[in-house]
């Protein structure tokens, strides 16, 4: 008894811990987003007086704070950085992983991972061993390192027992981030060449083709409440917030990115039934380009690249050189920059790309970097993913968020095969969320430590059971 109170009393004080620096670290965050001399005073003030809040939602709903925190921060990565290499994003990931290993510790419960965990423990498994014959040993740990995080908090997620208050909120809160996106899109962009906006704070600036990749998941959520909900005002509302989402990928002219929302909105006009409404609001998002047409000039002109998909198909062709040599186990993870530079010479351009590019493709990044073997894999890995979300019925009523999710996967993957999905954590999180679907949907998996639970003592059990 004294034990688990001292354990208890200690899992607790973490998470008083977690929450009071996460609040600081938001304060921070939010200061450094608004550039020089923002209001920094006045916001640690505020995180002072929600300091007991944020501690009684780190103790009772980490996966709301401080997991949704990140969630809502994950699309200004690149720009809130505290060092070199270090963003105020990983510190609070780092800080909700250890809140949610306090709640589960706390509540003794373990969830057993979904099939589509052990996928990518695979992958990242194999990523790992390629560390033997990279080229670059320094950019493959640094590459590796930044997969690992990733996957430790998508591992994080696998295991925790989600409750239905806490998925609600964590949905609401990944919409929330969309329009926070939008609205920073629209208050803090500077203008570019051929009409695209660039979002920045000082030398630091957000990937137009990433930040259009935040916009994926919230905009499936809201298609999928929109649809299911009986609600005429939660529709539009939904509706409209789609609609404002979409208006700062255009605003980026993020190809790919306009590419996979429609590719979004197919897969719900194949999947679900109402497609009438889904046809109203693509109409509606598509009429959005008449006042930002910089994504259809891009897809017509391609910005004097000769049809190259801005430079794209010429280092792909350096890359499938690369592939001839090391097709089966590839250079190393996070190597393709280095054997870019090697293989270049040997690939006429017609248009010089420069040296140290990145792949902009995951096939043939893969490829590459960790051979046909990491290919299947990381196929693999994304299908399991798509296909374990087949468990949740129709009749079900978290089918529309299978939708969504489902939803998400493709359109990401589309996206993917123009960019470097390693380093952009919502496609982590796309990957991490059915997880937790699938842990909400099937509760009657076994726990982890059930037997130890099991093993408690009869009148502590009894106290738990009248508590439930």
């Amino acid at each position: 008894m004294l034990q688990g109170g001292i354990r208890a009393l200690l899992v607790r004080g973490t998470c008083a811990v977690v929450g009071i620096a996460a609040l600081i670290y938001l304060a921070h965050s939010v200061s450094q987003a608004a550039g020089p001399g923002g209001f920094r005073i006045p916001l640690l003030a505020v995180a002072a007086a929600a300091a007991p809040f944020g501690v009684y939602l780190a103790l009772r709903y980490p996966l709301i704070f401080p997991f949704g925190l990140y969630v809502a921060l994950v699309p200004f990565d690149n720009i809130l950085q505290v060092t070199s290499g270090a963003t105020y994003v990983r510190l609070i990931a780092g800080l909700a992983g250890v809140a949610l290993l306090a709640r589960m510790l706390l509540l003794r419960r373990f969830v057993k991972p979904a099939t589509g965990w052990y996928a990518w423990a695979a992958f990242v498994a194999w990523a790992g061993v390629s560390l033997m014959w990279t080229p670059d040993l320094g950019e493959s740990q640094r590459v590796y390192g930044i997969v690992l995080q990733n996957f430790l908090m998508m591992t994080v997620l696998a295991l925790y027992p989600v409750r239905e208050t806490e998925f609600r909120w964590l949905g609401i809160l990944t919409v929330a981030s969309g329009l926070l996106a939008g609205v920073y899109a629209f208050t803090h962009h500077t203008a570019m060449g051929s009409g695209r906006i660039s979002l920045n704070v000082g030398n630091l600036v957000i990937d137009p083709n990433q930040f259009a990749t935040s916009f994926v998941l919230p905009i499936a959520i809201c298609l999928a409440v929109a649809l299911s909900s009986k609600d005429v005002r939660l529709k539009i509302l939904c509706a409209g917030a789609v609609i404002f989402m979409m208006a700062p990928i255009l605003m980026t002219a993020s190809r790919g990115g306009v590419v996979s929302i429609l590719l979004l909105f197919g897969f719900f006009a194949i999947r679900s039934r109402h497609r009438v409404q889904i046809l109203v609001v693509a109409g509606v998002c598509l009429a959005l380009t008449a006042v930002y047409p910089a994504v259809w000039e891009r897809f017509i002109n391609d910005e004097g690249q000769m049809g190259s998909g801005s430079g794209r198909t010429y280092i792909w062709a350096v890359g499938l050189h690369a592939i001839k040599q090391q097709w089966l186990f590839g250079t190393g993870v996070g190597s393709f920059l280095e054997t870019y530079d090697r293989n270049f010479l040997a690939v006429f351009q017609s248009q010089m790309q420069g040296w140290h590019r990145p792949s902009h493709d995951i096939i043939i990044g893969t490829w590459v970097e960790m051979g046909i073997v990491g290919v299947v894999i990381v196929l693999a890995a994304w299908y399991t993913t798509f296909r374990q979300l087949r468990v949740i019925s129709p009749e079900s009523k978290l089918y529309p968020i299978r939708l969504a999710f489902e939803g998400a996967l493709v359109a990401l993957f589309a996206q993917s095969l123009f960019i470097d999905p390693i380093w952009i954590k919502y496609v982590w999180l796309a990957q991490s969320f059915p997880l937790l679907l699938l842990n909400l949907h099937a509760p009657r998996r076994e726990p982890a430590l059930g037997a130890a639970a099991r093993r408690a003592p009869l009148h502590a059990r009894i106290v738990r059971q009248a508590r439930g």
